[in-house]
């Protein structure tokens, strides 16, 4: 159990202590520790040393002590505790996340570890870096610790539609729960938003902003929200927000800001490999052909991604062809097809196209 919830970040463990206390689990009386010491003939050194770092590991989670409560009131507070869990949304993620730990990393450190601050991070850079990307498995790793959790996506978008009101009723609904709670307007939105999160510690998201309204009508001031609050924003330009980044005075240690920059060209490599080889190198033979589109295209997870994809199980013929187009090709119009495609207007045959034509 311990090993499967440190692969995946969509699951927990929930630890029940039954007829047991976490300083037995831990090791530190002789209930448990006088049994493991009686398997030592019959298994190995590693196998007892994994298993006790286990047990000291799970009894630090906080769990139920069954001593305290009854068994009808313990299973209504694991299964009430259980929704809560699974109400949250996972966000799905690429299946290769490469490099990315480095940045989850520089964004939970900008929290401050156990801060009561309301704090907002905006994470910047340009399309197709993996802006969204990193907001998911930041959210994913960090939902459990709150109380609500909202995970808005492109805000600009729903904004250029007038939809700015859609998206409050959304953020309601995700921390409330609630389906009686409906607002009509902007101004009435923000009024709800504040009134009923305020004392609430909430996750919220907001993926692809471009203009500062958006962020005012959807997580304005920190007094919104409760406590140990954190909104996570993802925009390509933060020009609309210097007026924070520039001017310290205002709300110290509220705002952090972190760019993503380009993947360096191991990793830029080793991306592109896993979805044009489904491995993590080029075969030999492919080796200078893959430099050389990686070296064309950059350090951007969507073109790597996208376009790897395009040539996987494709002839050699086919690789050339693309490297010759990509020489040819202003930037832009690389970047254009990249936009085309991850907006859903470029299909995976007609994308292959666009590299061939």
């Amino acid at each position: 159990m311990v090993e499967c919830s440190r692969r995946s970040v969509d699951k927990v463990i929930l630890p029940i202590f039954f007829d047991v206390d976490p300083y037995d689990v831990k090791l530190r009386t002789g209930l448990y520790a006088d049994a493991l010491k009686r398997h030592e003939d019959r298994f190995s050194y590693d196998d007892l040393q994994r298993w006790k770092k286990a047990l000291i590991e799970v009894a630090s989670i906080k769990g139920w002590d069954c001593k305290d409560i009854g068994q009808g009131a313990l299973i209504k507070l694991v299964t009430d505790e259980v929704s809560r869990q699974l109400s949250r949304g996972v966000r799905v993620v690429p299946d290769h996340l490469i490099g990315i730990d480095d940045h989850v990393q520089a964004v939970m450190n900008s929290f401050g570890k156990d801060s009561l601050d309301v704090q907002f991070v905006i994470i910047h850079g340009m399309s197709g870096i993996g802006k969204t990307t990193l907001a998911k498995v930041v959210f994913n790793q960090i939902a459990s610790q709150f109380q609500g959790c909202s995970f808005l996506s492109d805000v600009r978008e729903f904004s250029q539609q007038g939809k700015i009101v859609k998206l409050q009723n959304r953020l309601l609904f995700d921390i409330l729960k609630s389906q009686s709670i409906k607002v009509h307007d902007t101004d009435s939105g923000i009024n709800m938003i504040r009134g009923r999160c305020c004392h609430k510690k909430v996750l919220i998201v907001l993926d692809n902003l471009d203009k500062k309204d958006q962020l005012e009508k959807l997580a304005g001031k920190c007094n919104w929200f409760g406590p140990g609050s954190r909104i996570i924003v993802t925009t390509r330009d933060i020009s609309f927000l210097k007026i924070y980044k520039n001017n310290a005075s205002m709300h110290p240690k509220v705002y952090h800001f972190y760019k993503m920059e380009e993947m360096h060209d191991s990793l830029a490599i080793r991306l592109f490999s896993r979805y044009a080889f489904e491995s993590g190198t080029p075969p030999l033979k492919y080796d200078k052909i893959t430099r050389e589109i990686v070296n064309i295209i950059g350090g951007l997870p969507l073109s790597l991604v996208v376009i790897g994809s395009s040539l996987c199980n494709e002839s050699q013929e086919v690789w050339d062809d693309v490297l010759a187009k990509l020489k040819k090709m202003p930037h832009k119009e690389v970047q254009d097809i990249l936009k085309r495609f991850r907006e859903g207007t470029c299909s995976q045959g007609e994308h292959r196209t666009s590299w061939r034509a």
